[in-house]
Formats: structure tokens, sequence, C-alpha cells
């Protein structure tokens, strides 16, 4: 994306394993990891989501956001899920009791 990014500066050419074109699939999978780990330590910066937070709930947000971004999939990929399962058990739990 960034073309200084990728060129190795002694040879003029592209770094090792990069051929200069954009995996969009992967690109597209990495700004919705970013946004489901950004939305995850938003929350528990401001300490509320569709309700006040608890210690507990921010900790597990926090933890959970910084694997999301892990390098590893056997890290990443479980915790995308478990991010996903904590914002919507959260935003049901707390829209159910809303309406009553």
């Amino acid at each position: 994306l960034i073309k200084p990014a990728v060129i190795d500066p002694a040879s003029g050419e592209f770094f090792k394993d990069y051929d200069g074109n954009i995996d969009l699939g992967w690109l597209l999978f990495l700004i919705a990891r970013l946004a489901i780990a950004l939305y995850l330590v938003a929350s528990a910066l401001a300490a509320f989501d569709q309700k006040k937070l608890t210690g507990l709930e921010i900790g597990a947000r926090v933890l959970i956001a910084i694997l999301i971004m892990a390098k590893p999939s056997i890290v990443f990929v479980p915790a995308i899920a478990f991010g996903l399962i904590l914002i919507a058990v959260h935003t049901f739990r707390f829209r159910n009791i809303a309406s009553i």
C-alpha cells in the first residue's frame, strides 16, 4: 500500500515474498479484525456498552482485543469468535431488559 514500505532500499526491488499485488480479501479481513478490536477497546475505555461495564467485562474486552491483533491464527481466530460472542451477549442481554 505504501511503496517505500515494500521496496528494499538496497536493491530497489520488492521485498522477498512480496510480488507487488494486494490481496483484497486479506486486507478486508485485517480491517474487520481491527474494527472489532477497536470497538472492544473503546467500550472498555468508556466502561460502557449498552450499559455500564463491570471490571471483569472491561478486562475481558481489553484482553480479547489484544488477542485479536495477535499474529498467529490459532490465537486471533478464537479471539474474534469470543469477541463477537461477548458483544452479542451483552447487546442482547441488555436490549431485552430495556424493552421490559
